[in-house]
């Protein structure tokens, strides 16, 4: 008879003791070094986490004018048409900011229009007379004050052009 390759292997060695569990405890599987699956994953956590980080950089510098806007007209203390001269000055500041001076230099339907678009706040053409009269009644003074500073917190930065 010739002999097989198969003479040459080592017999079978049968375990001693049967484990209920389906892995041995003296050995375990490394978990390192990872398999390359793990890497990509690992890579596009870390990219996904940065790219959020830039673009949450982006959007917190586009708003920094409307946060100061609405910081400064929270700080002022005047009463009357000079008051709501300055809310209304610092909505069209913003305006010029974000949108460009050809919008901040709308007046009467025009302005109201464009506050109506950009702010989502309705305030009619004879309310914002009230803000050049010298005496405001009390009522139109914190009806307009309310819209107005209201415009200014809503003001919607998003899609201007000119930034």
């Amino acid at each position: 008879m010739t002999a097989s390759a198969l003479d040459n292997l080592e017999p079978i060695i049968a375990p001693t003791s049967v484990s209920v569990l389906p892995f041995d405890s003296s050995t375990s599987v490394s978990i390192w070094p990872l398999a390359p699956a793990w890497w990509v994953v690992i890579a596009l956590t870390v990219i996904v986490i940065l790219a959020g980080c830039a673009y949450w950089r982006v959007v917190y510098k586009h708003n920094q004018a409307k946060r100061e806007a609405i910081i400064l007209a929270s700080t002022l203390n005047n009463e009357g048409a000079e008051h709501l001269q300055q809310l209304n000055m610092i909505l069209k500041r913003l305006a010029a900011h974000y949108y460009g001076a050809d919008k901040a230099s709308c007046h009467s339907q025009q302005w109201c229009d464009f506050i109506h678009s950009a702010c989502r706040v309705t305030i009619t053409n004879e309310q914002l007379t009230h803000i050049y009269h010298p005496k405001v009644e009390h009522s139109h003074y914190t009806q307009v004050k309310q819209l107005l500073s209201q415009a200014i917190k809503r003001f919607n930065t998003r899609g201007a052009a000119h930034v």
